[in-house]
């Protein structure tokens, strides 16, 4: 038994052109090596923003299959536009398929908000991210930047977006 029900990637952006970019390969090429490895039985692509007619979700499904990633296995989840959807619509599939055991694969400065945005939507997952020696140390002090200020703007939006009907504290029975 594979000791994850799902593998979930998020896309990166699309470079103008539709085509993949290296952050998006990165990920998409990492989710598909967990996935040969038998970590898990299902790799779900998640992410929209389509350009020129195709999603984040189906540019990682090419990169994927040039991994080969078997195509049977894999699910996209092309309606989310940001973190925040990639969890919630994602969330959707992962309960309609009864799964729970997951490994949510991104870059490693954007997984702590990542695994926030899913506890939100109720999906506890175990973060994994490649290795991106790639990346030039502008591009990877932007991005920290970029999640340093994000972060904080994911904490409140968690606070404030609690389901109608519970309360921020719990008291015990009894104690009121």
């Amino acid at each position: 038994m594979a000791e994850f029900d799902a593998i979930v990637v998020l896309g990166a952006k699309l470079a103008a052109d539709g085509s993949s970019t290296p952050a998006l390969r990165r990920r998409a090429r990492h989710a598909a090596a967990l996935l040969n490895s038998g970590v898990a039985s299902a790799l779900v692509l998640s992410g929209g923003q389509p350009v020129n007619g195709v999603s984040e979700a189906e540019q990682m499904f090419q990169v994927a299959l040039g991994q080969s990633a078997d195509p049977r296995r894999m699910l996209l989840e092309a309606r989310s536009r940001n973190t925040w959807e990639n969890a919630k619509f994602t969330a959707e599939l992962l309960r309609r398929h009864g799964w729970s055991r997951v490994l949510l694969v991104s870059d490693a400065w954007h997984l702590p908000r990542a695994q926030i945005a899913f506890r939100a939507h109720g999906i506890v997952v175990r973060p994994s991210a490649p290795r991106s020696f790639e990346r030039g140390l502008r591009d990877q002090a932007r991005s920290i930047g970029y999640e340093t200020l994000a972060l904080p703007w994911y904490l409140l939006r968690v606070m404030f977006s609690r389901p109608p009907g519970r309360s921020r504290s719990h008291p015990a029975k009894g104690s009121e």
